[in-house]
């Protein structure tokens, strides 16, 4: 007889059984470690926690249903085994496909995403369904307009790094969120190191300068 656990991850509640959750905090303390010098590693670390608590939600089968140690095994199967993930300095995603899901993409977006989207979704540039889609307004008389709403409000959109790996085609992993985290870092930082300081400095004094001179006028 095993004693069960209350446990809250990722802001979900789970009943869990004595053994399982050992298996479990030991599986997540390993993570924690193994990414604790990593750049963005609270970050890869959160959506490991969400993917897991999603990959426990499918295995309830009703709101009682205690998570076993088989259970915590398959999905340690399934994100893949910490040694082997941390142990490489570039991991490389898994090549392999899952059905992908129809999402609202943030990171590629004019107005709400739904273009973007249904790029990915249909393996289309999204160049291709924008242009597509502006013709079909056009010449419709605003019936896409409200179709494009539709989907606007329908669509999710791709919140958390496991939607926009789904989005993408792409298993949800431990390799695969650390490479999609860390390719978020490496962009931001790009962008920061391709500002430029002095010109920004300059501007700023300029608008400052404008700023006084009208105040000094106006007094």
């Amino acid at each position: 007889m095993n004693k069960t656990v209350n446990i809250n991850l990722a802001n979900t509640f789970f009943h869990i059984d004595e053994e399982a959750y050992r298996l479990l905090e030991h599986y997540l303390k390993k993570l924690k470690s193994g990414f604790k010098e990593t750049q963005g590693g609270e970050e890869i670390l959160q959506d490991i926690e969400a993917r897991i608590a999603e990959l426990f939600q499918d295995l309830k089968t009703n709101p009682d249903y205690v998570i076993n140690t088989a259970d915590v095994e398959k999905i340690i199967e399934i994100m893949g085994e910490p040694e082997t993930v941390l142990s490489e300095e570039e991991p490389e995603a898994s090549q392999e496909t899952i059905q992908r899901k129809l999402y609202r993409d943030p990171e590629d977006k004019y107005i709400g995403g739904v273009a973007s989207g249904l790029g990915h979704y249909f393996k289309i540039d999204a160049t291709w369904i924008r242009l597509i889609w502006l013709f079909l307004v056009l010449f419709s008389g605003g019936v896409f307009t409200l179709i494009y709403i539709v989907f606007w409000v329908l669509v999710p959109l791709a919140k958390t790094t496991g939607d926009q790996l789904r989005m993408k085609g792409k298993p949800v992993n431990i390799a695969t969120i650390k490479k999609k985290i860390k390719e978020e870092f490496d962009e931001v930082t790009g962008k920061i190191k391709d500002i430029d300081y002095e010109k920004a400095g300059n501007t700023l004094k300029k608008k400052s300068k404008k700023f006084f001179q009208f105040l000094e006028n106006l007094i």
